[in-house]
């Protein structure tokens, strides 16, 4: 069903929206980070930097996956 606007569907745009919560997670936990440091905790609990990266890595996987999507799919 049209709803006369402009909408993207499919692997790439999905892939588009997930790097982009991702992203949102990674600020989430970097604001943390900020917050735990100016209270005077001088270490950052390991498992939080873990996860940090790991978000930081799927961010990019998905984006990746999205753009190779977005360049093989055929509108």
């Amino acid at each position: 069903m049209a709803s006369g606007g402009y909408e993207q569907t499919g692997t790439a745009s999905s892939f588009g929206w997930l790097a982009i919560s991702l992203l949102g997670l990674m600020v989430l936990l970097l604001g943390i980070l900020v917050v735990c440091g100016k209270g005077g905790a001088r270490r950052v609990p390991r498992g939080l930097l873990v996860l940090l990266g790991a978000l930081g890595a799927l961010m990019l996987l998905s984006a990746f996956i999205g753009g190779v999507a977005g360049m093989t799919e055929v509108f």
